[in-house]
């Protein structure tokens, strides 16, 4: 049980004006302040690093993989100045909950300014992707 990673998704934030959070402590006087653009995209604690510098998916795109696709994109998210070109030449595996995440990360940045391009991906991955009908919710 220790090995294993959980990922708590964030619904929509409350409206300005509904009252305030009983849960959300005051933050301590010179403590940091948390990110106020939010990405819909979360950084796991604890995680491993990365490749550095490297925006490159992994081999396989797929349910099982989903949390540790999830923690990748997070750390391209909070990595990125800007728009974000991601390497997608390494995906030999794909299943509809990995083109879901993907369209979904593509979607997030969208709404913070940032454009997400996946480049180079294997013929056949690109045609699982064409019938699946994801072609232009991942296409730049």
């Amino acid at each position: 049980m220790a090995d294993e990673e959980f990922i708590i998704l964030l619904g929509d934030e409350p409206e300005q004006g509904s009252g305030s959070d009983v849960n959300s402590p005051e933050p301590e006087q010179g403590a940091a302040t948390p990110n106020t653009e939010d990405d819909g995209f979360v950084v796991l604690l604890g995680s491993e690093d990365g490749e550095p510098g490297g925006k490159s998916l992994p081999s396989e795109l797929v349910i099982a993989s989903a949390g540790s696709l999830y923690q990748v994109l997070a750390e391209f998210a909070a990595a990125a100045d800007g728009d974000i070109s991601i390497d997608a030449s390494a995906v030999e595996q794909v299943d509809s909950a990995g083109l879901q995440l993907l369209a979904l990360f593509r979607q997030s940045q969208q709404k913070t300014g940032r454009e997400v391009s996946y480049q180079g991906f294997p013929d056949d991955i690109d045609t699982v992707i064409r019938r699946a009908g994801f072609a232009s919710l991942l296409a730049a």
